[in-house]
């Protein structure tokens, strides 16, 4: 199996084939793929610029610790890292898409079909983002307080996130409903 030292952050590819993992003791700059079914390492995405730290949390020295999800055909790897979100192509390593969000990234989801990355933000919104321009899109708010995590379904058409107040169920799908892309 791979060797990398103390990983904070993971993800399984759809179909088990590539895993991708972030080890700030071992590089805390790169996310790292590895095949599933040798443990080689593969090719290495840079993290996004994570930007400043909230007012409220300065005070902890600690690095943000990205989060990584792939889209259901795993074509691609959505990586939040504090307010920096990126997009790769998980083939050729190319950024695909690339934003600093107004708060700091606290969870991912994709869309069934991987036209929508559903984002889960410090600042109590949900956005559904455009995957190539990630701060263009669909926001929502309807948690009283910040986002603090946040899943989609596999068929992504529900996305759930939790906060302060609890769980909040999206059902996108609806909310979503005769967009055919994202706008912008």
């Amino acid at each position: 199996m791979c060797a990398w030292s103390y990983p904070t952050a993971v993800a399984v590819a759809p179909g088990g084939y590539a895993a991708v993992a972030y080890a700030a003791e071992s590089d805390p700059t790169t996310l790292r793929v590895f095949d599933t079914w040798d443990g080689l390492p593969g090719p290495t995405f840079p993290l996004p610029n994570p930007g400043p730290r909230p007012p409220a949390v300065t005070p902890d020295p600690s690095p943000f610790t990205p989060l990584v999800v792939f889209t259901p055909d795993g074509d691609r790897l959505a990586v939040g890292h504090g307010t920096g979100l990126a997009v790769h192509d998980t083939k050729t390593g190319e950024r695909v898409g690339c934003a600093t969000q107004p708060a700091e990234v606290t969870g991912l989801g994709w869309s069934a079909d991987g036209r929508w990355l559903f984002v889960g933000r410090l600042d109590g919104t949900v956005l559904a983002a455009d995957p190539a321009r990630p701060l263009v899109g669909v926001s929502f708010r309807w948690h009283l307080g910040p986002v603090y995590t946040l899943a989609a379904s596999p068929a992504g058409d529900v996305v759930a996130s939790g906060g302060v107040d609890g769980v909040k169920l999206w059902p996108m799908r609806r909310l979503l409903a005769g967009r055919k892309r994202p706008p912008g």
